[in-house]
């Protein structure tokens, strides 16, 4: 069987469609005597060991005009797809190819062009919907990480519910527990020794970042400790809103604001926090909270239906708006052992329990 794998969205670096990825790679490592294609429109940076049957195809695409898109979608990828003979086409950014006739599946980890129309302009909104009502209704099969989005697939874009299949990408193997020496190293080398909460976002709106700062300040003003937090962005420019006002924040020395961080010091950083916080609704980002609970740190989550539903009982929920109620959650953590211990030992049961059944879940989906 030859499977070919759309993964052009990989060059944007999401996190989503990065844990699809490593999802992919490992079920090719347990199928040897399957092919799997992995082509893009541009070279990205590959695992130093990929299976032995798996290869990349590039198409290269120099522009991303809308129209180019159309025609690297619709001509280009189909030619190639017949020259390898491919069998089935797998898309990991919920896009599909209107011009081919070999089964396509589509991966979709959110409808936030819907949820939260204020975050793009209104043509791309429209645009969006319309395009994911046709691509997703084309699809021979519709994965989604949680019941909350098949629910919203179905509604949003009538979506047949027997098309939509409820599947949670594997997480990154480089997430793990660290020693109690490891964790001493990473905070002597971040924060001077002390302890942490951890935020990974991207400087958006969904983060909440401007919360989290009002939070951290009321809890260092009622606990006086020396905990600190540390904020993991991508590269911003001095110029950008939030680095501006970080500058006048009254316990920004306390605060590490690391830009850019590579994914194995983000690893080190996770496993040695005192607890992880993410107030995005996204799933892409819930499952950075999931990576947490795979290093043994607790996490704090936004209240919403998604991470709920991911989540369950092994996290504990704030309300994003309500700054006084993030403090107290991470009040609550700093001054209550036996319960950051049990959430510790959920957490871990959480994603330990779901590794071997998401690969076998994967394997049933496409090889079968």
């Amino acid at each position: 069987m030859i499977i070919a794998v759309n993964t052009r969205v990989l060059s944007a670096d999401n996190s989503y469609t990065s844990l699809i990825q490593n999802s992919l790679l490992q079920l090719a490592a347990a199928n040897s005597s399957i092919a799997f294609y992995f082509i893009t429109e541009t070279n990205f940076v590959q695992p130093l060991q990929w299976p032995s049957n798996v290869q990349l195809l590039v198409i290269p695409q120099q522009s991303t005009s809308p129209l180019l898109c159309k025609f690297w979608y619709n001509y280009n990828l189909p030619a190639a797809l017949r020259k390898i003979k491919a069998q089935l086409l797998l898309h990991i950014d919920g896009s599909i190819s209107v011009r081919t006739k070999i089964p396509q599946y589509t991966f979709v980890n959110d409808l936030n062009f819907l949820q939260q129309p204020a975050w793009y302009a209104g043509s791309y909104t429209r645009f969006a919907k319309s395009a994911a009502v046709a691509y997703l209704n084309r699809s021979a099969k519709v994965l989604v990480p949680s019941q909350h989005l098949k629910t919203q697939v179905m509604a949003q874009c009538k979506v047949p519910a027997a098309k939509i299949t409820i599947w949670q990408p594997l997480l990154l193997p480089s997430f793990l527990p660290a020693s109690w020496q490891k964790k001493e190293t990473v905070k002597e080398s971040y924060t001077a020794g002390r302890e942490y909460f951890f935020c990974q976002a991207a400087l958006h709106p969904r983060y909440y970042l401007l919360n989290l700062l009002k939070a951290f300040s009321l809890f260092k003003k009622r606990q006086k400790s020396n905990m600190q937090l540390v904020l993991a962005v991508p590269e911003a420019p001095a110029n950008n809103e939030f680095v501006q006002s970080f500058s006048n924040y009254k316990y920004r020395n306390d605060v590490q604001l690391l830009q850019a961080p590579t994914q194995a010091v983000l690893a080190d950083i996770t496993a040695a926090a005192y607890a992880s916080i993410n107030l995005s609704p996204l799933y892409a980002d819930i499952s950075h909270l999931l990576h947490a609970q795979q290093c043994a740190v607790p996490v704090i989550a936004g209240n919403y239906v998604a991470a709920v539903d991911m989540l369950q009982e092994t996290a504990l929920f704030t309300n994003e708006q309500a700054v006084d109620q993030l403090a107290e959650k991470m009040m609550l953590l700093y001054k209550d052992e036996p319960l950051r211990n049990q959430l510790i030992q959920k957490g871990l049961a959480n994603t330990q329990t779901n590794a071997q059944s998401q690969l076998e879940q994967l394997q049933q989906y496409l090889l079968l």
